[in-house]
């Protein structure tokens, strides 16, 4: 029978490497990941009927110049930089994780998942479930689905902290 510290130390595992994935696909797909996470990224109208030679995808420099992009195409391209920026935090704590789970860190990694798994988890999940895409209206099963295993993976941190 597994012990509570090799249960941690495989879902630690498995939560760092799902955090870069996420991070990646925040990077360099942030429609794709923002429609994952459950906040879609409305398509702007210049971005969709091509009267822009900008893409929503174009670096910032290209995209933000005020000589012809209207607001909604400004707001879609900073909800697409913002995700990006999301992206580096999702990938900086996988990288981290894994870091720490090659040094044998389990305590350090343990303390982290419980911070993780209470504070982000738990406000992503009450953001979702009170605003959720273009409408503003929050889905209470988005934000359970976020939020209970974040609060589940923060339980097992700290089992393995007083028992591990």
């Amino acid at each position: 029978m597994p012990t509570i510290l090799a249960i941690f130390q495989t879902i630690s595992l498995i939560f760092a490497v799902a955090s870069i994935a996420t991070g990646l696909q925040a990077l360099f797909d942030s429609h794709g990941f923002a429609k994952a996470f459950g906040i879609p990224i409305p398509s702007s109208p210049s971005a969709t009927s091509g009267a822009s030679a900008k893409s929503i995808d174009d670096p910032p420099s290209k995209r933000m110049k005020d000589d012809d992009a209207d607001v909604s195409t400004r707001a879609a391209v900073a909800a697409a930089s913002y995700v990006s920026l999301l992206g580096t935090r999702q990938l900086a704590q996988g990288l981290i994780l894994v870091v720490f789970a090659a040094q044998g860190k389990w305590v350090e990694t343990a303390q982290i998942l419980c911070v993780l798994g209470v504070v982000v988890a738990c406000t992503d999940g009450v953001v979702l479930s009170r605003r959720v895409g273009s409408t503003g209206k929050g889905s209470l099963g988005k934000g359970l689905f976020h939020a209970g295993p974040g609060l589940g993976i923060a339980g097992v941190a700290a089992l393995s902290l007083i028992w591990g």
